[in-house]
């Protein structure tokens, strides 16, 4: 890829992780989001971790299955930008 299209889709990522994390602050213990790609592999190599503020609120997130909503939230703002998870189980991450 070039560096006008690479430039084009970071900025696209970066927009989705911002409506998204404006989104998600209203989930308890929600920190941030991280991202890592690989262009020459993109989307699939897209990866997303959703970092919790501790290991007991990450405790309490699974237990209160939150992963839906926050996973159903990414989804919205990449499709937003145009870009589709190829696999959103492997693609979002849930971390403290």
């Amino acid at each position: 890829m070039n560096k006008r299209v690479t430039d084009k889709l970071n900025q696209n990522v970066r927009k989705a992780l911002y409506l998204a994390h404006n989104q998600a602050l209203t989930i308890e213990g929600f920190c941030k989001f991280t991202y890592t790609l690989e262009w020459h592999d993109f989307p699939s190599s897209l990866r997303v971790t959703c970092h919790l503020n501790s290991k007991e609120q990450l405790q309490n997130f699974t237990n209160k299955h939150l992963e839906a909503s926050v996973i159903k939230i990414l989804q919205h703002d990449f499709l937003k930008v145009g870009i589709k998870f190829r696999d959103v189980n492997r693609s979002i991450l849930f971390t403290s």
